[in-house]
Parts: C-alpha cells; structure tokens; sequence
C-alpha cells in the first residue's frame, strides 16, 4: 500500500512547474485585494509591512506563481516524508498525519486518509484525501506562505495494474514577503493505464486590486 501511495505523491509533484504556466485568459479589477492576512479558511500568514509586498502584474505574474508553487509544492513534500501511519482499521482507511518546519520561518501540516479497497486480498483502488497546510511558511525568509491545498481523488486496479488514476488538487494561498497577494488553483490529473499523465490547471492571482488567470493542459 505504501510504495502505492508514494506512487501517487510522486505523480503528484509533476505539477511543481505547470501550476505556474500557462497563457493569460483573464485580466480584470478586483474590487477586494489580497491582503497578507486574509482570503484562506486555515493556514495563517503573518503582516510584513517593512518587507518589498511587490504588487502582482502581468508582466510579473508567471514568475511569482512560479516562485510561490515551488515552495507550497516543496512545503508539502517535506511534510509528507514525515507523514506517520496510523494504525490500519477495519475498513481499510489508514491515517496520515506529518509537520515539518520551514528552514526559515514557520510550519507545514498533512493530515488526511487513504481509504484502500480490496476484493478479498487483491486491492481494487484506493481514495486518497489529505490537506497539507501552511502556517507563515519560509524556506529563504524572503517569501512567506499561508493557507491549504487539498489533494482528493482515487486510483483503480485490476490486481496490481493500474487502470486510472485521476486526482484534484484545490489550492488557497496567500503570500507576502518579497510580493504580496493570494493564488487560487485547480489541478485535475488523470492517468490511464501506461498512458502518460494529463494535466488541467487552472490559477488565479489577485493581487493590488487587479485578478490574473491562467491556465494550462497537458
């Protein structure tokens, strides 16, 4: 179940770059923009008044979604290395639970379950659906993350052959530091069978009173 489960992770971390490409479909005002301590349900980010806060642009934009994914994506692998394994129950639902400090500021947190399906021993599928959040998040004490995103989805087997495996990743992210606004995204990855994985991504940045919205299929 493991070495099934980090499969999945690891398909997962494809994303690192794509959720930050993509061509601009949308550039509009935005009557309520991004602060450093609003816009997320959990999650905390700190004020940082004396830092560079640069507003968010559509010249700059691709860099920033880029910067501030590879550390949320980044944060999220380190707190899955240190994910626990609770005690499998009955039901086949196993526990996940792991934290790591940022190496400069701050906490990322994963918490979740694998539900495991099996038809007598041969495993049938497993859903996965865990949340890794962000708690004033720093790596290089120069851009700081807080929020969650949310990893929900299934992969199916015949024995141990993957048929699908098809996973949506929500994100809620605010960020301040060396630039200032939020980021939202939707991610769908499907895979079948030995086909190579496919991607739809869909993000949003709002920062200094202005919406930016790309998107990206592969």
């Amino acid at each position: 179940m493991k070495r099934r489960f980090l499969l999945a992770i690891g398909l997962s971390f494809a994303l690192t770059m794509a959720l930050g490409c993509g061509d601009s479909d949308d550039d509009k005002d935005n009557n309520n923009p991004a602060n450093g301590g609003g816009g997320t349900t959990a999650g905390s980010l700190t004020e940082r008044p004396n830092s560079a806060n640069v507003v968010v642009t559509k010249e700059n934009v691709q860099t920033v979604s880029n910067e501030v994914n590879t550390v949320a994506w980044t944060a999220f692998g380190k707190a899955m290395q240190t994910a626990s394994y609770g005690k499998q129950a009955a039901d086949y639902t196993t526990n996940l639970d792991g934290e790591v400090s940022g190496a400069s500021s701050g906490k990322a947190v994963v918490k979740g379950k694998m539900v495991s399906k099996m038809s007598g021993t041969t495993p049938t599928g497993i859903d996965y659906d865990f949340t890794c959040t962000l708690y004033d998040y720093s790596d290089d004490g120069k851009l700081f993350l807080g929020g969650t995103f949310t990893y929900k989805g299934a992969a199916t087997y015949s024995g141990y052959t993957l048929n699908k495996y098809e996973i949506t990743v929500t994100g809620d992210i605010n960020f301040n530091g060396t630039y200032q606004g939020s980021e939202k995204f939707t991610t769908k990855m499907v895979m079948t069978g030995t086909a190579e994985m496919t991607y739809d991504v869909t993000t949003t940045v709002t920062s200094g009173g202005q919406t930016f919205t790309t998107s990206y299929k592969m």
